[in-house]
């Protein structure tokens, strides 16, 4: 009896541990596969445990995704987008003066287009567009010098056209001012061919500029400047607005003078952006038309426009004084300065020619030129290449030079105490005040003036391409005064006897026109202006 239990007991605790092992253990398909003696019935009811093998780990994916869709939906909130947006959006300045020029067609190409460079920030963006033609064009650049011979080397790769044609933008890293100097042109290459040009357009220089101030109105507590300058037809309007008690948003060139002769809207300005501040603008007007007196600009207060918060009257030109600048040293140098009063300023335009040696810094001296020329009394913009054109706005009255103790002196390039050329400013007892007066023809533009009867005036070709001066409109010549063909540097004169407007073109492109006011009364020569001696 007592062998009976041990061998009971002994059986009943292997039972024990063989079930233990058995739950204890996870059961993979290979022990489920172990039991080789089971029944048909046993081996169909083993997949159960498998069955509950595989629903037990279940729950384990089930927890997993919720720490991942946490790690994944915390950052989903906008906290990078509102950092990306930041980073965007505090670098990008506002747009500022904007060029845009023509791309005449070249070796019939068929192709031709426009140009807009626009100023933002330190750079400029280059919007290129361009017609389909026979030929089609590929590669794109700023190149140094101007179309035609002078044409030089890629100064700035721009954006391909693709297919031929379109529009290319492009964003260069250099500023509009860098850009304005007479010295670049952008140039279009033939696809497949680039030593073949298809299109070519010159980015003009800036000319004169002209600065006024804006007077408070209404007891707003704004004033400031506006500053007109020229860029080729086209007139770029600067304006800075102090704060005050009003806040200004709309502002204009309106006709006519600040006050009761004040009239309509002439030209938009870009509103102020919190009333006050900066304003700029590029006007489809030449500042000469502007030049008349009879123009404004005026500005009204943001929430009710009908108040003006400042006014600023664009002044016309007034009196100029052509003299000669004459070589000196053996520069080959030599060309003429006109000063032409505007409102309380003068505007300084010189000339220079190419010669043996090469001017930059030129300046309004104390004194006549020789032994009492002395210190500088005026600083004026240098020239660029060594010749060319300058023009400078000086903030003094062209009666306050016109004494006989001032010239113009220009200086060697490297070597400023050489000078090149020099002209002395007269006297207002000097015959030579309105004998003379200076138009040069640049940028695909002629100039309109006011001289007074028997007036000379002298025309120089500073553009690449050739000319004509011809009295008529839009390239009809009305049979009069014609300078025949002008190529660069090329100079043209005509005295005028009578008084009267005459209108002149350029036969070459009809687009040139411009007009000679003459005034007084005829002389006792011909009196009869269509016929040049």
């Amino acid at each position: 009896m007592p062998r009976f239990i041990v061998i009971a007991g002994i059986t009943l605790l292997g039972l024990i541990l063989l079930s233990a092992c058995s739950d204890d253990a996870e059961p993979t398909s290979e022990q489920v596969a172990v039991p080789t003696t089971v029944s048909q019935d046993q081996a169909s009811a083993t997949p159960e445990p498998t069955a509950t093998a595989t629903v037990a780990p279940t729950p384990t994916p089930t927890a997993a995704p919720e720490p991942t869709s946490t790690a994944t939906f915390a950052p989903t909130p906008t906290a990078a987008p509102e950092l990306t947006a930041t980073a965007t959006v505090e670098p990008i300045p506002a747009s500022g003066e904007s060029v845009t020029i023509s791309l005449d067609e070249l070796n019939d190409s068929g192709q031709s287009g426009t140009a807009s460079l626009t100023a933002v920030g330190e750079s400029t963006i280059v919007d290129l567009t361009l017609s389909t033609g026979t030929l089609q064009t590929e590669l794109v650049h700023i190149h140094a010098g101007q179309c035609g011979d002078s044409l030089g080397g890629v100064a700035h790769g721009l954006t391909n056209f693709v297919d031929g044609s379109g529009e290319s933008v492009t964003s260069v890293d250099i500023t509009i001012d860098s850009l304005l100097t007479g010295g670049f042109a952008v140039n279009a290459h033939q696809s497949g061919n680039p030593g073949t040009y298809t299109a070519c357009g010159n980015i003009p220089a800036k000319g004169q500029a002209v600065s006024i101030a804006l007077d408070e109105l209404n007891a707003s507590g704004q004033s400031g400047t506006a500053t007109l300058t020229a860029i080729g037809d086209t007139t770029v309007v600067e304006l800075t607005l102090s704060t005050g008690s009003l806040e200004t948003e709309l502002v204009h060139i309106h006709a006519g003078q600040c006050g009761d002769t004040l009239g309509g809207v002439a030209y938009a300005l870009t509103s102020f952006a919190g009333g006050s501040g900066a304003s700029v603008t590029t006007v489809d007007s030449t500042l000469d038309n502007l030049l008349t007196g009879g123009f404004a600009v005026n500005a009204h207060e943001s929430a009710n426009p009908a108040t003006y918060t400042a006014c600023g009257d664009i002044p016309a030109k007034g009196d100029s004084v052509t003299i000669t600048l004459d070589e000196l040293n053996t520069s080959g140098q030599a060309g003429a300065a006109t000063l032409t009063a505007i409102g309380d300023t003068i505007l300084v335009e010189l000339s220079l020619t190419a010669g043996a040696l090469e001017t930059e810094l030129v300046h309004i001296h104390v004194g006549q030129c020789g032994e009492t020329l002395t210190d500088v009394a005026h600083v004026l913009t240098n020239f660029v290449g060594g010749s060319g054109a300058s023009v400078t706005a000086l903030d003094v009255t062209l009666d306050s030079l016109l004494t006989g103790g001032f010239a113009v002196n220009a200086h060697q390039s490297g070597n400023p105490g050489v000078y090149t050329a020099c002209g002395n400013i007269p006297g207002t007892d000097e015959t030579s005040i309105q004998a003379s007066v200076e138009a040069n023809i640049q940028q695909f533009a002629h100039v309109n003036l006011t001289v007074a009867v028997g007036t000379t005036v002298q025309w120089t070709n500073f553009d690449q391409s050739t000319h004509t001066v011809t009295l008529g409109s839009n390239g009809n010549n009305a049979g009069g005064f014609d300078s025949g063909n002008l190529g660069r540097d090329a100079t043209f004169e005509f005295t005028f006897d009578t008084a009267g407007a005459f209108a002149y073109t350029c036969t070459i492109h009809p687009s040139m026109n411009a007009t000679i006011t003459v005034e007084g009364e005829a002389t006792a020569a011909t009196g009869n202006p269509l016929y040049s001696r």
